[in-house]
């Protein structure tokens, strides 16, 4: 058990330090590679709001340039269609060569460049930087120490559940070697939890068969009678002079004698009982099945007091 824990501690912090690696991806990648087209949207959108025509006055376009570059943090200037600089906010820019494409960016020297081309024939050319990647190592290293952080923390709750799952195999263990007085403690309440809370008693039987069959049947018997019989569940088994005897009993409605050879039918569902109701399954078929491979059978008889015992004979 000590290794399923591991294995479970090992996929918990992995899982983490992927996130961690997707997460850095995403940074270091994401921003960057999308920035330059969504500031030059946004900034095209805008600067044909608020920048006037060119037949405005050089001071209105400067107004207008410093209203507008503050909202992007950018450096800007307008360019006349002969490359005449007409207004400036921040550090000079320069027109890019050529006249290019209505709109464009690049990334220079730690920073965002974008051309926009007004309606007018003007050209809007903007700049701001790009984000300080340097940083990303930082924002790693936070990320690396909180999955250490979950990882240590997850162990002692991973430890917590194996253990339980150790402790239920050795009382297992102990069964199959034949110690019918082992007993599994009933901890927790979720799928681990030591499952059908039956009482069990009886003495040491061995027989000969497949082990895996044989759990098969009695978790079948088990299984069925909490399904259809209520909490009170008791098994017994006890040596016979060919073979050995297993009853589990439950305090159920009971089966009718008429009904009490057809419940080992595979999924045969009672008289009167609604087609989306629960029918039997193969549980029950599979247990006579079993028996009968083992020399032995099933059956299914009215326990004193109500309900049901279905008693199973093995061979030796």
């Amino acid at each position: 058990m000590r290794r399923l824990a591991t294995q479970i501690h090992a996929t918990v912090v992995a899982v983490l330090a992927l996130f961690a690696v997707l997460l850095g991806a995403g940074w270091w990648h994401g921003p960057g590679s999308r920035e330059g087209a969504r500031l030059a949207e946004g900034v095209a959108e805008t600067a044909g709001e608020v920048l006037p025509g060119p037949e405005r006055s050089v001071a209105e376009l400067q107004g207008a340039l410093e209203r507008l570059a503050p909202r992007f943090g950018l450096d800007a200037a307008v360019f006349s269609p002969e490359g005449e600089r007409l207004a400036w906010v921040g550090s000079p820019l320069t027109l890019p060569a050529g006249d290019g494409p209505r709109r464009h960016w690049t990334r220079t020297r730690g920073r965002v460049v974008f051309a926009v081309r007004l309606p007018d024939g003007r050209r809007l050319v903007a700049s701001r930087p790009r984000p300080d990647w340097r940083h990303l190592g930082g924002v790693a290293a936070t990320v690396a120490l909180l999955a250490l952080a979950v990882g240590l923390g997850a162990w002692p709750l991973v430890r917590r559940l194996t253990q339980r799952l150790e402790r239920l195999r050795l009382r297992v263990d102990d069964l199959g070697r034949g110690d019918l007085t082992a007993r599994a403690p009933v901890e927790g309440r979720d799928e681990v939890a030591a499952r059908v809370e039956a009482a069990v008693e009886g003495e040491a039987v061995e027989v000969r068969g497949d082990p895996r069959l044989l759990r098969r049947l009695v978790r079948n018997l088990l299984e069925n009678a909490r399904r259809h019989g209520g909490t009170s569940v008791e098994a017994r088994v006890a040596r016979l002079e060919t073979g050995a005897r297993l009853t589990v009993a439950d305090r159920g409605p009971g089966v009718a004698p008429t009904e009490r050879e057809r419940i080992f039918e595979p999924f045969y569902r009672p008289p009167g009982a609604p087609e989306t109701g629960a029918s039997y399954g193969l549980g029950l078929a599979l247990v006579r099945q079993i028996a009968r491979a083992h020399g032995g059978e099933a059956r299914c008889q009215a326990r004193e007091s109500g309900g049901t015992v279905f008693e199973v004979i093995l061979g030796a």
